[in-house]
């Protein structure tokens, strides 16, 4: 009894790391387990008090059942979720969101920063990845028909195949297009003009490179090349 009182004048002054090393060392597993929680809601509290969201969320979660632990949890996630969302980093959005569950509008803001982030990784060319964020989100948005983008970009590279569009549902039509697609930018020039996903780039007689499409990960910014004597674009 005397050493679970001087855990919790521990606890009470704030001596989080040193109350929990104390109260690891009882001998008590009830009381060690209850102290312990304790300890993890009342850090959690301080740094949740100081905009520490991301320590402070992973606490709460570790204080479990303890007093309003689940509901903290759950505030101070979200609003770190939104810190993400704003910053524009998706994926941490959307996982964290995600992870809420029903709570509030996560579920909606989860969709929609997952699906932001499927596109980012569609426009940088991580094709497989974005087959398969796209896919997860069935019926959102247009997700069905980023995840075919995505699956036939995906079987235009080395060592894919068919299967992968067919399993998103690509038509009969849509892969002999593709098929087509993939027959013209084979008979390309090579080293003079190369077309990727979203971007094409052409090599001038004077050594100059010309790019047009999607250029979120700088892909066209060509103005300043000189002296190019080939050039490719990816997949």
């Amino acid at each position: 009894a005397l050493k679970q009182a001087y855990a919790e004048v521990l606890i009470a002054r704030g001596d989080f790391v040193k109350a929990g090393k104390f109260i690891d060392n009882l001998n008590d597993e009830a009381a060690k387990a209850q102290l312990m929680k304790k300890n993890f809601y009342a850090y959690a509290k301080k740094l949740d008090a100081e905009n520490k969201l991301t320590e402070a969320s992973a606490l709460y979660l570790s204080a479990g059942d303890y007093e309003d632990s689940s509901q903290c949890w759950q505030d101070v996630t979200y609003r770190l979720a939104a810190l993400y969302e704003a910053d524009g980093d998706f994926q941490e959005a959307g996982e964290a969101f995600d992870s809420l569950e029903n709570y509030q509008d996560a579920p909606d803001r989860g969709n929609a920063c997952d699906y932001a982030y499927a596109q980012e990784r569609l426009e940088y060319g991580y094709y497989d990845e974005a087959m398969r964020l796209f896919y997860a989100l069935g019926d959102y948005e247009q997700a069905e028909e980023y995840a075919k983008q995505s699956a036939a970009a995906l079987s235009e590279s080395e060592g894919a195949g068919d299967l992968v569009s067919l399993l998103v549902g690509l038509t009969d039509e849509q892969l002999a297009a593709r098929a087509e697609r993939k027959a013209e930018r084979e008979a390309l020039p090579k080293g003079v003009v190369a077309t990727g996903y979203l971007h094409t780039v052409a090599r001038t007689e004077q050594g100059t490179v010309l790019a047009t499409g999607s250029n979120l990960s700088g892909q066209c910014n060509v103005y300043d090349w000189n002296s190019v004597v080939s050039v490719a674009a990816g997949a």
